[in-house]
């Protein structure tokens, strides 16, 4: 048999009262849970929503500064990326994830000029001089770049 719990709570955050909901096995199950709930209090659903967008946002910056990071100790430069201001934000951290990846895989910049002469790896390469923002959002699900993964040619 099932039983529901139900408490009248306020927000910690903002001081808004909500109504938190939990289905138990059993009755004292529930009323454990009620008790807890009435002690340490909760989040209303709007304030755990800002909370969450907060933690997602953190952690796209913080990738976005590794990124950038990272391709910053490329010897190589790659051309300007082209469209809207935010597909070029967008574009340029997919971008610099790749060369972030290249760099932390220790590829072998010395040789890039002799591996060019492979017609496979040319054409890998050749794919971070595409200048088209939209290309690289496009792509961004794509495996690209066998040499990142250890591959050889």
């Amino acid at each position: 048999m099932m039983a529901k719990a139900s408490v009248k709570l306020t927000c910690t955050k903002c001081g808004a009262e909500f109504t938190a909901q939990k289905t138990c096995y059993n009755r004292t199950e529930a009323d454990n849970w009620e008790n807890y709930m009435s002690r340490v209090g909760g989040t209303c659903t709007d304030c755990w929503k800002v909370e969450k967008e907060a933690e997602k946002l953190a952690a796209r910056e913080k990738q976005t500064a590794e990124n950038a990071s990272g391709a910053a100790q490329c010897p190589v430069t790659f051309p300007a990326l082209e469209g809207s201001e935010k597909q070029i934000a967008w574009a340029t951290d997919l971008r610099n994830g790749i060369i972030t990846a290249m760099v932390n895989s220790k590829a072998q910049w010395d040789k890039i000029e002799e591996l060019s002469a492979n017609p496979e790896f040319k054409k890998e390469w050749d794919k971070l001089n595409i200048t088209s923002a939209k290309w690289w959002i496009d792509n961004r699900f794509t495996k690209i770049f066998k040499f990142i993964i250890g591959e050889k040619y």
